[in-house]
Order: C-alpha cells, then sequence, then structure tokens
C-alpha cells in the first residue's frame, strides 16, 4: 500500500501501511506460525518437540517453558507495539478488534496445555455424566472409575466437582461430542472460551463511550494475558464472565427480568456472583415507577429460581447434592493459598506468635472486609440509581477475590480485567496492564 489510504488520526497525513495495527497483526500471526509449523527455524529448540510430541501423542499437559519463555514474552512485545502503532492510526472498528482478537488467539488455540490441565477436569466431570452415568456431585472416591480425562488430570482417584450445574450439564453435552478424544474435548472447551471471549469484546464495545472504544478495550481484546488464558488454558471463568458482563449491559439498557435471568447464569456456572444478586434487586427498587420496577424485580427473581432449579434436577440427590460446596464453604475467607497468607505471617512474626491464632484473625479480616465490600457497593449501587453498577461489580469480585477467596489462580484475574475496561477513571488503563503482568508473572514463577 506504499504510503497511500490510511489517515492519521486528527490529521491530512498518510503513514506507510508498515505503521498500522493491520501490519503488526499480520506480523503476529506469522511469527507464531513460522516455529508452529516451519520447526527447521528452531532445530536446537525443544519447546519444538515438546509441542509436537504433544501434539500427536495426545498427552495432556506441554511443557510449561513453552509459556514462560516464548509464547507470552512473545505476544507482549508484539500486542505492546500494536497498541502503539494504533496511536498513529485511524480509529479502530469493532470489526477490527474481533479480528484482531481472534487472530491473535489461533496460536494459542492450537497449542498444547501450556500452564493448566483444568480443561481435563472438565472433560472428567462431563465424562462421569455422559459416559460412567455418575453424579458428579456425589461421586465417591472410592468408585471404580477409569477415563483417559481422569488420568489426565493425574488425580489418583475420583473427585467431586464444585462448579455450578449449568456448567456441567455443558461438560457432559461437550463430552458426548468428543469421545474418547483428549484434543477434540481440548479444542472443544477452547472453542467456548474464546466465543465467550469474543461476545465479551462485542458487549464492551456497546458499552463503552465511543471516545473510549479504541483506546479502552483493546487492551482487554489483544491483551496477552487474557488472549492466553482463553485460547490455551480454557478456563470456565472466561464463560461465568460473559453472562455476568451481559446483565450489566441488559440492567443499563432497563432489561431487568434478563438481567437478573443473565446473572443466575453466571451464578450456576461458578457460584462467585452470587452476591451480586441482591446488590442487582437492590439497585432496581431505586427506580421508578415502583409497581413496575416491583414485578420486574419479582418475576425477575422468579425467572431465575426456577431456572436455577431445573439446572439442578439433573444431579439433584438431596443435601448429599451440595456437600462439597458446604465443605468449601467452610473455607470462605481462610487463607489456604493466597496472598493474605502474608498478612497472617506478618502477624505472626510481629504480634502474633501462635500461627493458629493468627490465621483466625486474618481469617476474620476476611470476613469483615468482605461485608465491607458488599455494604459499600450496595451503597454505591442504590446512591447512583444504578449508573455506577459496573464499578459496583468491578468493586465486588475485587473484593471476593482480596477478602472471599481461600485458593488464590491466576486466572482468577478474569473476574475483574474486562469490568476495569469499564471503569471510568483514568486509573484503569494502568491498574488493568499491571494485574495483567501479575497474572502472566504468577506463571513464571510458580
Amino acid at each position: 500500500m506504499g504510503k497511500a489510504g490510511i489517515q492519521q488520526r486528527g490529521t491530512n497525513s498518510s503513514i506507510p501501511f508498515w505503521r498500522t495495527p493491520w501490519f503488526y497483526l499480520i506480523v503476529v500471526f506469522v511469527l507464531f506460525w513460522a516455529y508452529r509449523i516451519i520447526p527447521p527455524l528452531y532445530p536446537n529448540a525443544p519447546f519444538i518437540e515438546s509441542m509436537r510430541f504433544h501434539v500427536v501423542s495426545g498427552l495432556p499437559v506441554g511443557d510449561t517453558a513453552i509459556a514462560r519463555t516464548v509464547l507470552l514474552p512473545i505476544i507482549t512485545i508484539l500486542v505492546l507495539v500494536l497498541l502503539w502503532q494504533i496511536r498513529l492510526s485511524r480509529p479502530i472498528t469493532a470489526r477490527m478488534a474481533l479480528f484482531g482478537s481472534a487472530l491473535l488467539v489461533l496460536p494459542l488455540f492450537f497449542a498444547p496445555p501450556l500452564a493448566s490441565g483444568d480443561v481435563y477436569a472438565y472433560g472428567y466431570y462431563g465424562r462421569l455424566v455422559a459416559v460412567h452415568g455418575e453424579n458428579p456431585y456425589t461421586v465417591r472416591e472410592d468408585a471404580q472409575i477409569r477415563d483417559v480425562y481422569l488420568d489426565a488430570t493425574y488425580a489418583k482417584h475420583p473427585f467431586q466437582t464444585n462448579y455450578g450445574p449449568l456448567w456441567t450439564s455443558l461438560e457432559a453435552d461437550i463430552m458426548r461430542v468428543a469421545g474418547n478424544s483428549l484434543q477434540r474435548g481440548v479444542f472443544l472447551f477452547r472453542s467456548i472460551a474464546v466465543i465467550s471471549f469474543l461476545a465479551s469484546v462485542a458487549l464492551l464495545w456497546l458499552m463503552l463511550p465511543e471516545n473510549y472504544r479504541d483506546r479502552r478495550l483493546l487492551l482487554f481484546a489483544w491483551n496477552p494475558y487474557v488472549l492466553f488464558e482463553v485460547g490455551n488454558n480454557a478456563h470456565n471463568d472466561m464463560f461465568m464472565m460473559v453472562w455476568a458482563i451481559l446483565a450489566v449491559f441488559a440492567f443499563q439498557r432497563k432489561w431487568h427480568v434478563f438481567s437478573l435471568l443473565s446473572l443466575s447464569i453466571a451464578t450456576l456456572v461458578k457460584f462467585v456472583p452470587l452476591f451480586l444478586l441482591p446488590v442487582f434487586l437492590l439497585v432496581m427498587l431505586r427506580e421508578k415507577p415502583k409497581r413496575r420496577i416491583l414485578l420486574h424485580a419479582g418475576v425477575g427473581a422468579a425467572v431465575a429460581f426456577i431456572f436455577a432449579i431445573i439446572a439442578f434436577l439433573p444431579f439433584w440427590s438431596g443435601l448429599a447434592t451440595f456437600r462439597l460446596m458446604a465443605m468449601l464453604g467452610a473455607t470462605f475467607s481462610l487463607p489456604v493459598y493466597h496472598p493474605l497468607l502474608l498478612l497472617a505471617w506478618l502477624f505472626q512474626v510481629t504480634i502474633i506468635p501462635n500461627p493458629a491464632t493468627a490465621a483466625t484473625v486474618v481469617h476474620a479480616i476476611g470476613i469483615v472486609g468482605f461485608a465491607i465490600t458488599l455494604f459499600w457497593i450496595a451503597r454505591m449501587a442504590w446512591r447512583s440509581f444504578g449508573k455506577e453498577l459496573p464499578t459496583a461489580a468491578l468493586l465486588y469480585f475485587s473484593g471476593f477475590l482480596v477478602f472471599a477467596m481461600s485458593f488464590y489462580q491466576p486466572w482468577y484475574l478474569l473476574w475483574v480485567i474486562p469490568l476495569i475496561v469499564l471503569w471510568k477513571s483514568p486509573k484503569a488503563a494502568p491498574v488493568l496492564i499491571l494485574l495483567s503482568i501479575l497474572g502472566s508473572f504468577t506463571y513464571a514463577i510458580f
């Protein structure tokens, strides 16, 4: 194209094609597929042999050195260059944002699992239902189950699920299609994650003011850490979050019943958004006319409750259905594998020598901190008539991550990164970048 055809933003001058985002999208695509398809370029690189070996043999987890030394650094550098070049080009369109996301995620989509084997646990839960006729919520450890997906998790015995029934039903449906194939199952779960990701990009595009779209949205849509979590690890957190984002989107357009239904769907994937339901109902009661709003709130709550009953019916075994969830609830705000452990250690070496007492104090701090977070977001949403609901949702997931989690995992940052895009603050971009670096760094050191 040379120097013709592409205008610099705010001026009449043109810029060459190599200084446009399109050029760098092509560079990303070509470089990734170069090392994927043309191994002779890297004759002594062990990650090439590892990647080819795992794709061909079907072994469950690739060499994490690929993620540490190749994939994340390359994506990070090239996407940063890409974002820099956007400043020199015309405004980004929704089509380009979605196309760029799809293009960037493709190499990670076809690589073997690099940093997490959770996708095999999803397959195992689904096969408990679809193949073995077992209930994932009540299956016993001594059950005689031999399964390729169970072996891929490296678990020594069967274990129960702690996910919502909607996700468990989807797992079963995916496994009915995938059969015994690890690769097919992995690609199907990744497809769900990628579709959810692209849907989230589209929703955020619609929710953002026009002057924020290209500056803010691409920090999520072309984010190296997010691309890695979605395209390779395929965690169900993105599937949960697309429904949470849709709930906020619907609420802003006064589609109250659909908003509550969307939030209940998110809760039936993972139970994390549960405490947001009363916040949404509280904000609805702030609106007028009261009679119509009360009707919408009642219908929405009833629809969400009926949907939850229908979702649980295939797995219902009495109160035993909630046994594992009750056990996990007992660890609520208990720092087992979490940054709050650092606070417990500080207490132990300073003012509370007894480890058990220090852990109890930190546990109490977590519960109180989460309660304060709920009060804060409810107050914010109530006072703003729901206009600050995206920020309230961001604070909720952040508070849950900081105060309520017992086991921190880097992919939990997917709960907050999409919502930071909607945060009306100049601090949003640097916070989003910082969290993305934190998520990637966690993989690099653990």
